[in-house]
């Protein structure tokens, strides 16, 4: 019997002291804590290297700006924000337009535009002058081209409703000569072109 009471004071003392140290290491945290004070965010401006954004974030704020464009408000429109004391009672319309506006073409000139300058006055009607290097009939179509070997450049068309209205055939007709031709320069799968759709058009061949 006296052993059995020696065990049970023995556990009751490791008890005791297992829980005197649980209790001192839960107030060193606690003390600890306390001197340490309350932590602030780090300071970007600090040159600590853990408060300066990582490579990815960095990135991400990048991405958040890039590629976008402002808005360009068309000259005279206001902004849609109302201003200091005034109440919108209804919207308004603005219009945005490009950043990079198609330039306007150029005013329908008052005497003849040379062949090679044609292509500026697209949708417009003038007088065009300039020597026919090559020709080609293809039956359906008569072309009359100012440029021998460059098929981007403005030429002259012709349909076969006009191939009689000249004393021979259209591609022996213009060929090598000088003409001076009136009608309105037209876009054809990007290429400039004036129509001979009347022979009035044609004002002058030498």
């Amino acid at each position: 019997m006296a052993d059995t009471g020696k065990d049970r004071s023995g556990t009751i003392v490791a008890l005791l002291a297992l829980n005197v140290v649980l209790t001192l290491a839960a107030l060193g945290v606690g003390i600890t804590a306390l001197t340490r004070g309350p932590q602030s965010a780090p300071d970007p401006d600090s040159g600590d290297p853990a408060a300066q954004p990582s490579g990815n974030q960095s990135n991400q704020v990048a991405d958040k700006s890039a590629g976008k464009a402002k808005p360009n408000y068309q000259p005279g429109a206001r902004s849609p924000l109302a201003q200091p004391g005034e109440t919108i009672t209804k919207p308004f319309g603005y219009q945005i337009v490009s950043d990079n506006p198609a330039a306007p073409p150029p005013p329908p000139p008052d005497g003849v535009v040379a062949w090679t300058d044609a292509h500026k006055y697209v949708g417009q009607t003038i007088t065009v002058e300039g020597r026919i290097a090559g020709t080609n009939n293809i039956t359906s179509v008569c072309f009359l081209n100012f440029d021998a070997t460059d098929r981007s450049r403005f030429y002259l068309v012709m349909f076969p409703d006009m191939f009689d209205a000249w004393p021979a055939p259209p591609e022996r007709h213009f060929d090598q000569k000088t003409i001076r031709v009136k009608g309105k320069v037209e876009l054809h799968r990007g290429r400039p072109q004036i129509k001979i759709l009347k022979k009035d058009q044609v004002l002058s061949l030498k």
